[in-house]
């Protein structure tokens, strides 16, 4: 369009609503954009926006300078020149005012490879620093990230996702966030003075954010487990008549949660969206654990038996921010928080497995009203994510509604991606086992062992939640490295409900060997058979399925453990 009315008396004008200077200069170097761009860089709270009443992006408007008249352009006309050429014939300007340039809208979000590559030099040997390794994005909470050692002294860890994502780690104990485009490569240069200083190089994008790292470790510790109330804040001596009392009451004290840790780390700051995010991640509580919390405040005043008040719709006009900016909704949302308003009963959202993708955004948007477009675009998307988490694949019809709703390939495409991973691929290295046995059996072990016989059984007791579980796979690999060529060791996994499904999926994708779900109580006959009381704990079998070592309560070190597998062989 900008080549046909180009030297015409019309004149194209960008203002962009970026607030980042440096992507929005390189997206109009990046796309070619040949005509006039402009920002103040104030996003949304800018003057052009309450001068040309942008309320959604993209917004057009034709403007005549000599008479100062403006008319909006829909989107639709730009599908008929013949309309455009009418409308521009009696005007001299043309003013487009733009969403900020990076990701923004649905129909930006990109689906592929999020990469990460470290970089270590210097005096020191630290590839193996690296540990607890994770990421989010839009959809997913805490998967852990693959790590691939591509050579000596540079790692990459990398992760499917559709729209931004989150990698975080530990380098050397100290905590490090990383913000990742998909399709893009970020690459961090640790560059060792010695084996206790170094100095971090950033190339590639939101630089600012990895370096927050240090800041917002310290705002989560002092938010979440180091908190001391203030003593403005007061514990209501009497119940809750009403649920949303209550959820303005703990909504309260998460302000001053982030208010606490602010003080706590100076001179350390961390940007309102990383504050928002952390936010967005404790209000999930208040969906997901509202009956237990409401019981537990009524228990701390003595009125255990007092049920919690009902919630209804209303509830989520404190807890949905609808300020938030596209980049922000898309950047710094919680997956746990949006998870939970997916699945939160008193939203009462279709089936998706009986609804069309428009039936359910018209219900989710009727529930919730005045919310950003993007915010009803990745809860449907998320919607079809849980369903197949819960072991349902997309159905032939769901795979056409999908076809046909999305405008943006992308999302489509990452949703048959992720179908797809659900699929059972008898070549993968990991096999998976859930619910295997029916809930009356509680004595599953000996099933378990029985399918192993003439192999030595690494048996790991864990669970998604389980911090020093997690950290153990990094020190075990090796171990499973040495091992890895022998048809006669073989490592199994076991943990119960207590165990979040969508991660114990992401787990055993990753790590190799055989994963077992099972239901609490016949993980619990297996616990106590054993005296297990703790976790991680470490069952050694050998050939003849007879218990040869056992550790409880810990990891028992890479040595021990290869001396114990080395004994049960040659019983």
């Amino acid at each position: 369009m900008y080549n046909s009315f180009d030297k015409k008396e019309v004149e194209f004008v960008g203002v962009s609503f970026d607030t980042r200077d440096h992507l929005w200069k390189r997206s109009i170097i990046n796309n070619a954009i040949p005509w006039l761009n402009s920002s103040d860089l104030q996003g949304n709270k800018g003057p052009m926006s309450d001068r040309y009443k942008v309320i959604t992006l993209p917004h057009k408007v034709l403007i005549d300078p000599p008479h100062f008249s403006t008319r909006c352009i829909k989107n639709q006309i730009f599908a008929h020149m013949n309309k455009i050429s009418t409308l521009l014939a009696s005007f001299t300007f043309f003013l487009i005012a733009l969403a900020p340039y990076t990701i923004v809208v649905a129909q930006s979000l990109q689906f592929g490879n999020a990469n990460l590559l470290v970089k270590i030099s210097g005096s020191c040997d630290s590839v193996h620093e690296l540990k607890l390794a994770h990421f989010s994005s839009l959809f997913e909470a805490d998967v852990p990230a693959k790590i691939d050692i591509v050579k000596d002294s540079l790692l990459r860890l990398s992760g499917t996702t559709l729209g931004p994502s989150l990698y975080y780690f530990f380098y050397k104990d100290q905590y490090n966030t990383v913000l990742l485009n998909p399709n893009e490569t970020t690459t961090l240069h640790i560059k060792h003075l010695d084996c206790d200083h170094y100095e971090v190089d950033f190339e590639g994008e939101f630089e600012d954010i990895f370096r927050q790292s240090k800041a917002y470790g310290e705002l989560i510790k002092n938010a979440v487990f180091g908190y001391r109330r203030s003593p403005d804040i007061k514990t209501p001596l009497t119940t809750f008549e009403r649920a949303n009392d209550f959820r303005d009451c703990k909504l309260n004290e998460f302000k001053d949660r982030i208010a606490f840790a602010d003080e706590a780390m100076k001179p350390l700051t961390v940007s309102p969206s990383l504050k928002n995010k952390l936010t967005n991640f404790m209000k999930a509580d208040l969906i997901l654990h509202y009956d237990s919390l409401v019981v537990r405040h009524n228990r701390s005043i003595g009125l255990a038996s007092r049920p919690a008040p009902k919630r209804d719709v209303s509830y989520y006009e404190g807890l949905l921010d609808i300020t938030y900016s596209d980049p922000d909704l898309l950047m710094f949302s919680d997956p746990r928080f949006l998870e939970a308003v997916r699945k939160d009963s008193v939203l009462n959202l279709p089936n998706l497995m009986h609804s069309s993708p428009a039936s359910y955004r018209e219900s989710l948007q009727k529930s919730l009203p005045k919310q950003r477009d993007l915010f009803y675009e990745i809860t449907l998307v998320g919607a079809y994510l849980d369903q197949m988490n819960d072991g349902t694949p997309l159905s032939a019809s769901q795979k056409v509604a999908i076809n046909g709703y999305f405008t943006n390939p992308q999302i489509s495409n990452y949703l048959y991606f992720k179908n797809a991973q659900g699929i059972p691929d008898n070549k993968k290295s990991s096999v998976k086992y859930y619910l295997p046995f029916d809930n009356a059996q509680n004595d599953v072990l000996n099933d378990i062992l029985s399918k192993y016989k003439g192999k030595v059984v690494i048996v790991d007791f864990w669970a998604t939640w389980c911090g020093p579980c997690i950290e153990a796979f990094d020190d075990i690999k090796n171990v499973k490295d040495k091992y890895a060529s022998r048809d006669d060791v073989v490592f199994v996994y076991l943990t119960d409900q207590s165990s979040d499904r969508t991660r114990w999926n992401e787990y055993a994708r990753i790590i190799s060997g055989d994963h077992y779900y099972l239901y609490r109580s016949q993980l619990s006959s297996i616990n106590n058979m054993y005296d297990i009381e703790s976790i991680p704990s470490y069952l050694i079998f050998d050939k003849h399925s007879s218990l040869s070592e056992k550790s409880i309560g810990g990891y028992m070190g890479n040595d021990k453990l290869m001396e114990w597998i080395e004994s049960s062989l040659k019983k």
